[in-house]
């Protein structure tokens, strides 16, 4: 007897020590899995407000680069004054270079982000490629012009017409772009409340002030209605349970085809409806 409640001792010590070094290991386990997923959120907040800020002040820059010089060309023009082919453009000191890799994120809050950042950034290079292209035909198109050719002022005002109303456009696609990255931000990184109907008044007057119309242009007004229906769903009580459901449907389906082997890939099912 005293040999069995010794051994039923030994046993129940092993169990405890099993039991506390896996609700160990458990917990530790755990605890590193909550810590790294609370460093990968903080470093996706950070490339978040990093992207934001780039592309509000890109489009500052632009909209003063559009207002102070090519505004004036335009009107010097429009005047037949010689200062419209004396001024080259440089274009705006802004960069829309960025590692797609790191806002793959987005495409959790909204599929649309990452085709959009694609095509600003597509269109800024076009864009620098004509403007290029406009300056080193000024340095011919002037001496030929003074010469009495006036062919050649029809040509270099109608291709920096061309120029810039590709430029207004693409201040206007970026415009649509921050207001998309601020809803974002309302709906998923705005961790300190902030109320920033302000700003966004701010830029939509901002813009409409540089480009007059800008906001009743049909195409970019179709372009953020499709945009908008593609957000990701903000978490909610109801939200939660369809989550849960799938969740348990997709587990229910996994242990249904690991234990009873109910499988059939595409092909096997499209070779037995061919027989």
């Amino acid at each position: 007897m005293v040999g069995c409640e010794e051994l039923l001792i030994n046993w129940s010590n092993a169990f405890v020590t099993f039991t506390s070094v896996f609700l160990g290991a458990l917990f530790a386990y755990k605890f590193g899995l909550k810590l790294e997923k609370l460093k990968f959120k903080r470093q996706m907040r950070g490339d978040f407000c990093t992207l934001v800020s780039q592309m509000w002040l890109n489009l500052d820059e632009m909209l003063e680069y559009k207002r102070n010089i090519l505004d004036n060309i335009k009107i010097a023009y429009e005047k037949k004054n010689i200062e419209a082919i004396s001024t080259i453009i440089r274009g705006p000191m802004v960069s829309f270079e960025f590692n797609i890799d790191k806002y793959i994120f987005l495409n959790d809050c909204n599929r649309c982000f990452i085709p959009e950042l694609n095509i600003v950034h597509s269109n800024y290079e076009n864009l620098k490629f004509l403007c290029v292209n406009y300056t080193k035909r000024l340095f011919e198109a002037k001496p030929q012009y003074i010469e009495g050719n006036q062919n050649v002022w029809e040509e270099m005002n109608k291709t920096f017409l061309s120029i810039y109303d590709i430029y207004s456009k693409l201040c206007i696609r970026l415009h649509y772009l921050n207001k998309h990255l601020g809803d974002c931000y309302k709906r998923f990184f705005n961790i300190n409340y902030y109320d920033i109907a302000e700003d966004e008044n701010e830029a939509r007057n901002k813009i409409e002030n540089y480009i007059p119309g800008a906001l009743q242009d049909e195409n970019f007004i179709k372009m953020s209605e499709y945009f908008d229906n593609y957000w990701a769903p903000i978490r909610t009580f109801y939200e939660d349970i369809k989550y849960h459901y799938r969740k348990s449907k997709y587990y229910f389906k996994w242990i249904k085809i690991y234990f009873l082997g109910c499988h059939k890939t595409k092909n096997k099912t499209k070779s037995k409806e061919s027989k």
